[in-house]
Order: structure tokens, then sequence, then C-alpha cells
């Protein structure tokens, strides 16, 4: 009787997993994936959830309550009709465009100035049904001083973050606009308050802090 031959049986090697005997294969099958997984959400999420690099001083994304935003608006119109032509807002750090979008249908004209390009981009796809009295700007806004003046807002909105100053920084951007075009300017502070504008402050809705700058050229 001839004998046969058999290949040598080798057993997937076995490899402790959570307190589990588990297949290495498996393993590292679940760990290329979620490194894979990893790469892509941080590929999609970083650039809008870190805050801005420090060189720019700005603060990271986060969407903003138009539900009180509309009641921001409802308290603080009354302070600017009269005007022969539409109100004017400006939106620092604009983020996806959804107050310059609500500022938009009720009746503004309405800038938003935002560095990151992806938001930027999301923004006017979002934003073009809206009425064309609204523009994004890609940018710096700390750069665009002179761009902000040349709008001639009645409102400009903000929203910081505590640290590095940069809340004074708005309020120091705010005056010099306030001061270049001659006219009082009703600021909208999101969240945190200006350093020593207290005795500015003549509302807060919610979570937005509402002040009247005064030019110091009127």
């Amino acid at each position: 009787m001839d004998s046969v031959s058999h290949a040598p049986i080798i057993s997937e090697e076995m490899v402790k997993f959570m307190g589990k005997e588990v297949p290495r294969k498996s393993v590292e099958k679940a760990l290329y994936s979620a490194t894979a997984f990893l790469v892509i959400f941080n590929t999609l999420t970083i650039p809008f959830a870190l805050p801005k690099l420090r060189v720019f001083l700005g603060a990271p994304y986060l969407p903003s309550n138009t539900r009180s935003f509309q009641a921001v608006l409802d308290h603080i119109q009354p302070n600017i009709v009269g005007r022969q032509k539409s109100p004017r807002l400006v939106d620092i750090g604009s983020g996806d465009g959804r107050l310059v979008r609500e500022a938009a249908k009720r009746g503004f004209s309405a800038l938003g100035i935002e560095m990151n390009p992806w938001l930027v981009g999301i923004s006017r796809i979002r934003n073009w049904k809206s009425p064309m009295s609204q523009k994004i700007l890609l940018g710096n806004a700390w750069n665009q001083l002179d761009r902000v003046a040349e709008f001639d807002p009645d409102i400009i909105t903000f929203y910081g973050r505590p640290g590095q100053g940069l809340m004074t920084k708005f309020g120091d951007f705010a005056e010099q606009v306030s001061d270049q075009t001659g006219k009082n300017i009703l600021i909208v502070s999101n969240k945190f308050h200006i350093p020593n504008w207290h005795l500015r402050q003549i509302a807060q809705v919610d979570d937005f802090i509402v002040y009247k700058l005064h030019s110091n050229k009127v």
C-alpha cells in the first residue's frame, strides 16, 4: 500500500486582543481599517474643528444658532430703521455663511469674511439661492480693515473665543472701522464679551451680546 504524503497543516497564528484569542490577520485588518478611517476623518474635519493658526489669531468653526440670531435682528433692526439704503452687516469669520444668509433674507446687504477655503466653498454653495445682496470673501479679516470700512457696515458680528487677546483685537478692529466710517455701529459678539466694553453693552439675546459703538468722529 502506497503511503500518501500530506502537506503539513499550518494553523493560523493567534494573538491576544482585548483579552481574547483571535487570528492575527483579523486584528491586522481591523487596525488597518481603523487607521484608514481616522486618516479620512481627520482630513475632512480638521479644517473645521481646529482653531485658526496662531499667526492669524482666529477662532475654530462653531456653527451659530440662527434662531437666536433672528431674535437679535428682531431686537436691533429698529435701531437702524430710517436709513435711505438697506442696512449693512459684516460677519467676521463667517463660517458656513448662515448669519450672512439670514441677514440677507431680512433685507440687509451682508458681507461675510472667512479664511477657511472649505467653509467659503460651502457658504457659496448654500447661499447661491439667497438674495443677491450677500457676498462671501475668502481672506484673513484682520487684513480687510479697509474693505470692511468701505462696505460701510451698520452691524458687525463676530464669533470669538478666550485667550491670546482675540476679543480685545476684535474690539480694536471694530473701533477702527467706526472711526474710518465716521458712524456709530452695532457690534454683536457671539458668546464672548469684549473686555472693558461693559458700558457699551445695550442688550444680550441668548449667547449674543450687543454693543453700541460711538465713533470718535461723530
